[in-house]
């Protein structure tokens, strides 16, 4: 890098406050904002007597950044990501938060935004956690300030809501709230642990496309895949209902597919900006106004669409129509919801009749079978998440056993074993439609499996003393897969 230092002289400076990026510290208002924060350490440094000995010729920027955040956070990882970000984000509203027990930085800007706020991803180095979080900064919306009142209040939901569910782990940790100035305007934040992983909507279109494009045993595979994928989200909205919460915007961009620690192959909920909870519950305040419409219409349950969600309460059924909605993408690559503009998705979900175009196809019967009923017009007849998850089971297309369904550890899915970095979702769905396509059972086997069915079908019947039976005449029945 070309710094010449020495630890004590970066030791000297710990107290010293982190100089902010704007120009009018350094007096040249041309300058990028690497080239500002560069000038205005060495400004500040040169002023504390220690410019000679700290930065010596050095002119790279970066290299500048690391001695400083090195200073800052005690980690060298930490410190090299930091100064990776300052180049990224050329110094524009690069320390995120300041406050005595120490900074929040600014990584990225991650790609859309919640449903009520822009989502950032951070490091916190307050107390030198150095920890990468997920905030969700409520923007400065005008002088209305009735609105910006309901989207604190929303705000403040959405956190109690995160801290319920913090420890079933089926969405991002809570990790607290703040406000910050920017630009002379006061600006809330929610903090959140920040999950690593697959965005789903990429996922659902890659298994999509796999099953569109296979054939036989491997096209079965793909729709495995998927029913292991919807087991997982019936499982989510199970513990969502124990903890009376829905989500009410449900859909493949707001959840995500771990991919890093002991949560590997597990699915993550987020964006509670909408979710309600039921009276009594942490977070059942109300603040979505009477006849406004809360959710994304092409995933919405008619009768959410017609009624939102019951005044003192929550209504699962509402979000199980969405996971429906889901998993139908999931395996045909689209909405059943084909409209162009909103006034013709509402008019479509209004008349919806449960129709299911492009799956008649589906292999597997139950399959077809949940997802009917997760898309039923009516919404008493969709049934609760802990019994189509089961009848899956079943039916043989999911692999977790009745103790892990009904236990509160969420379920995961299968995960290459060494994968790395090269992995994306391409490679990850064709790995599980080859993972889950059922075996090939020989004719010999067919026919034996077939001959121990009858004899015991006899048995059960007549009574026939199972002893007298030749025992090569038995085969395990009960682990075979036919076509």
């Amino acid at each position: 890098m070309g710094l010449k230092h020495s630890s004590a002289a970066i030791t000297d400076t710990q107290s010293m406050p982190l100089p902010q990026m704007s120009a009018e510290n350094t007096g040249n208002t041309t300058l990028t904002g690497v080239d500002r924060y560069r000038a205005t350490v060495r400004e500040y440094l040169s002023t504390a007597g220690l410019s000679g000995e700290v930065f010596g010729e050095a002119d790279d920027a970066e290299g500048v950044a690391q001695a400083w955040f090195l200073q800052e956070t005690g980690d060298q990882q930490t410190a090299n990501l930091l100064a990776n970000a300052l180049v990224k984000t050329q110094g524009i509203d690069f320390v995120f938060a300041e406050m005595p027990e120490g900074r929040i930085f600014m990584l990225e800007k991650l790609a859309g935004q919640g449903a009520q706020g822009v989502l950032y991803r951070v490091l916190d180095t307050r107390n030198r956690a150095n920890d990468v979080l997920a905030a969700k900064v409520l923007p400065v919306e005008g002088e209305d300030e009735q609105a910006q009142h309901q989207a604190l209040m929303r705000l403040v939901r959405e956190g109690k809501i995160l801290e319920t569910l913090t420890p079933t782990r089926v969405a991002p940790a809570a990790r607290g709230m703040g406000k910050r100035s920017n630009d002379g305007k006061e600006e809330h934040y929610q903090l959140m642990e920040f999950v690593e992983g697959f965005r789903m909507d990429d996922l659902g279109h890659a298994l999509a496309h796999v099953r569109q494009n296979s054939r036989g045993r491997t096209k079965i595979g793909a729709e495995r895949a998927v029913a292991r994928v919807l087991g997982q989200m019936l499982h989510t909205e199970s513990t969502l209902g124990e903890k009376g919460i829905t989500h009410r915007d449900i859909k493949p961009a707001n959840m995500i597919l771990k991919t890093e620690g002991e949560e590997r192959g597990m699915l993550a909920l987020i964006d509670f900006g909408l979710a309600v909870a039921a009276e009594g519950q942490p977070g059942q305040t109300r603040v979505t106004r009477t006849g406004v419409i809360a959710g994304t219409p092409a995933y919405m349950a008619p009768n959410a669409m017609e009624h939102g969600v019951r005044k003192g309460g929550s209504v699962l059924e509402a979000d199980l129509f969405s996971i429906g909605v889901t998993a139908y993408e999931y395996l045909s690559g689209k909405s059943p919801i084909q409209e162009a503009t909103l006034k013709s998705i509402f008019l479509h979900v209004a008349e919806w009749d449960g129709e299911l175009p492009h799956l008649e196809d589906i292999e597997d019967r139950a399959l077809r079978d949940v997802l009917r009923a997760l898309l039923h017009k009516d919404e008493t007849e969709r049934g609760d998440p802990l019994s189509h998850l089961l009848a899956l089971r079943k039916a043989g297309l999911v692999h977790w056993s009745k103790k892990q369904i009904l236990g509160s550890k969420p379920l995961a899915m299968h995960m290459p074993e060494a994968a790395g970095s090269s992995l994306d979702a391409t490679a990850l769905a064709e790995f599980w439609a080859q993972k889950y396509t059922p075996p090939v059972i020989s004719r010999r086997a067919f026919i034996g499996s077939a001959a121990t069915a009858t004899l015991l079908a006899l048995e059960a019947k007549m009574g026939v003393v199972r002893n007298k039976i030749p025992p090569f005449f038995f085969f395990p029945i009960q682990d075979a897969k036919f076509l």
